[in-house]
This record gives structure tokens, C-alpha cells and sequence, in this order.
């Protein structure tokens, strides 16, 4: 593929299959110049954008990748693939309002992810924020009934907001949703 970039390096397909197989072979830097080219012969190109973004963040560069997923949903903003990859690095960011707001478009669009509802609830809890991190993990137990984390979660959330017996009925919960939880406690 590097031979056939050389020869011909206006066939966007071929930068594209280059980028992608450094990629899924964890060359993630090595993947970064053949996305940016894709992206430069074609800038709406999603795939292109997506993958570019990915091996940035794979790289280590969260602002580049930050920047590459806004360029992608601008463009784009219908796109599931994009707005949850940026919902991913929001919340490994800490994000916390940007990770609730692309929450909120994913929902529009009829997606409904219960771990990234318990991940914004996370984030929400660290810094104290327990009313709505108690909303989030709700959320996220109503969307996937055995959702044993979130359960054990709200729980604690609750307790933080005095719902002593509501936390009580939400950690018994847990553990019926998912038993190996208990073992951490006993």
C-alpha cells in the first residue's frame, strides 16, 4: 500500500487502507498522516475523520483528537459513531457537561448508552454533584435492568443525599443484579 501512495497519492482510497492497517496493526502515529490526507483530498470525508480522530487519541494527543471529533460533528451531526467517540474522550477527559450534552444529542437520535450514563454519573458523584449523578446512574438502571455498578452507585449517591433507605434498597439491588459485587463488601 506504501508503494501504491507513492505512485499514485491522489487515490484517497489507498491512503485510506494504509491509515487503517497501520491502525488496526497499533500504529496509531503511523495511521495520523495517511487520515490527515484522506482529509485533505476529501475534508467531509466521516470514516476519515473518525479514524483520524481515534489515532490521535491513540497516540496520546486528546486535544488533537478533541478537535478532529468537533471538525467531524460539525460536518456531521447525525452521527452516532461520531458524537460517541467524543462522548468516549469527554469522560476520559472529565468533561463532564460536554460527555451530559452529546449524551442528550445521542438520545435524540435514539441511542440510549447506559455506560455512558453511569460514566457521566461517575464523573458527576467525584465532584459532589450528587443529585445528578444519583439522575444519571437512574438512567443508566432503567436502560439496562442489570446494570448491577449503577445500582451500587445510586446507592451510594442516595446515601450522600440522606435517602438512607432508598441507597439500602438500591445496594440489595445490586447484588441480586449482580451477586460477585457482594464480595467486595464480605
Amino acid at each position: 500500500m506504501e508503494t501504491l501512495v507513492e505512485i499514485e497519492p491522489e487515490r484517497e482510497e489507498a491512503w485510506f487502507r494504509l491509515g487503517y492497517y497501520r491502525l488496526v496493526r497499533e500504529d496509531a502515529a503511523g495511521s495520523i498522516e495517511p487520515f490527515r490526507v484522506c482529509v485533505s483530498i476529501r475534508a467531509d470525508w466521516l470514516d476519515a475523520l473518525l479514524n483520524l480522530g481515534l489515532a490521535q487519541w491513540r497516540s496520546g494527543d486528546k486535544q488533537a483528537a478533541r478537535n478532529t471529533f468537533v471538525q467531524a460533528a460539525s460536518r456531521h451531526p447525525e452521527s452516532a459513531d461520531i458524537l460517541r467517540a467524543q462522548a468516549a474522550l469527554a469522560i476520559e477527559m472529565g468533561e463532564v457537561k460536554l460527555a451530559s450534552e452529546i449524551n442528550s444529542k445521542l438520545e435524540q437520535l435514539g441511542e440510549r448508552i447506559p455506560e455512558l450514563a453511569y460514566n457521566i454519573g461517575v464523573l458527576l458523584q467525584k465532584a459532589n454533584q450528587h443529585e445528578e449523578a444519583a439522575r444519571f446512574y437512574r438512567r443508566a438502571a432503567e436502560e439496562k435492568s442489570d446494570f448491577g455498578e449503577a445500582l451500587l452507585n445510586l446507592g451510594h449517591a442516595l446515601r450522600a443525599l440522606g435517602q438512607d433507605e432508598e441507597a439500602r434498597n438500591c445496594w440489595q439491588q445490586a447484588v441480586e443484579a449482580k451477586p460477585e459485587l457482594a464480595e467486595q463488601y464480605f
